[in-house]
C-alpha cells in the first residue's frame, strides 16, 4: 500500500510565496528542457512539464526546498501519512492510485505544486499526474 510521507521541510508559513513558487518552477523547467528532452522521449509527445514529472520530480523538489527552506516535499511511498495534510481516511482507490508509482513535490502554503501544477493545487489527488491515473 502506498502512503504519502513528509520527505523534508518545515510548515510553510507567513507571506504568500506562491507566485515565487510558480516562477521557480518555469525557470527550472527552462533551464533543464535540454537534459529532460533528451533523458526523455516523452517530452517530444506529452511536452518538457509531463517529463520532469517522469524523471525530475525529486530534482525539482530539491531546487523549490532550496529556494523555500519553509515549505516541504511531499512524496508516495510506504510510509504513514502526515494527518497535518491528510486528515482524513483514504479509499481503496485513493491508496491504489498511489501505487501506480513514486512521485515527490513539494507542498507551500497549504498547496501542492510540481511541473504540471506551477500554480499549485489545494488537494494532491489534483496534480496532473495522479489525475491522469483516476
Amino acid at each position: 500500500m502506498s502512503l504519502i510521507r513528509r520527505t523534508s521541510g518545515r510548515r510553510a508559513r507567513g507571506i504568500d510565496r506562491r507566485v515565487e513558487v510558480t516562477r521557480t518552477i518555469h525557470a527550472f523547467l527552462k533551464a533543464n528542457e535540454p537534459q529532460i528532452r533528451a533523458m526523455e522521449s516523452r517530452a517530444r509527445t506529452h511536452g518538457v512539464p509531463y517529463a520532469a514529472n517522469c524523471g525530475w520530480c525529486v530534482e525539482l523538489a530539491d531546487e523549490l526546498e532550496r529556494r523555500f527552506p519553509d515549505g516541504e516535499q511531499l512524496a508516495t511511498d510506504h510510509a504513514a501519512i502526515n494527518p497535518t495534510y491528510f486528515p482524513y481516511s483514504l479509499s481503496q482507490a485513493e491508496v491504489d492510485l498511489m501505487d501506480d508509482g513514486a512521485h515527490v513535490w513539494f507542498y507551500l502554503q497549504r498547496l501542492h505544486f510540481d511541473a504540471e501544477a506551477p500554480h499549485g493545487v489545494a488537494d494532491w489527488r489534483e496534480l496532473p499526474l495522479f489525475r491522469r491515473q483516476q
